[in-house]
């Protein structure tokens, strides 16, 4: 059963892949579909063995989040300065895609 609502997302992904990005983006932060591969996409080059069929490769370190997504957008510059509601102090591992222990 796993397997094939793991297709049904898969396929999904794709399909708002080209529409539309930022659902796109949604999808893989929702379902963890398609999983991100371990390995770099120069790993990968060098020994296409290590690839499993299905898996985002990224083509580079993404350096907000060491290895993965970014899991929520940033504010920006004008909106935390004008909106007193903005949250303050958050660690920058937390704004730029960390686990936090709270649902913002």
């Amino acid at each position: 059963m796993a397997d094939k609502l793991n297709l049904i997302y898969m396929q999904k992904w794709v399909a708002l892949f080209y529409m539309d990005h930022m659902e796109a983006w949604s999808e893989i932060r929702r379902t963890d579909c398609p999983k991100l591969s371990s390995y770099s996409a120069a790993q990968i080059q060098a020994n296409e063995a290590v690839y499993t069929p299905g898996e985002l490769v990224a083509p580079w370190t993404n350096g907000l989040e060491a290895g993965g997504l970014m899991k929520r957008m940033t504010y920006p510059l004008s909106a935390r300065q004008q909106n007193v509601n903005t949250p303050a102090g958050v660690p920058e591992v937390l704004r730029f895609g960390g686990i936090s222990n709270s649902n913002q």
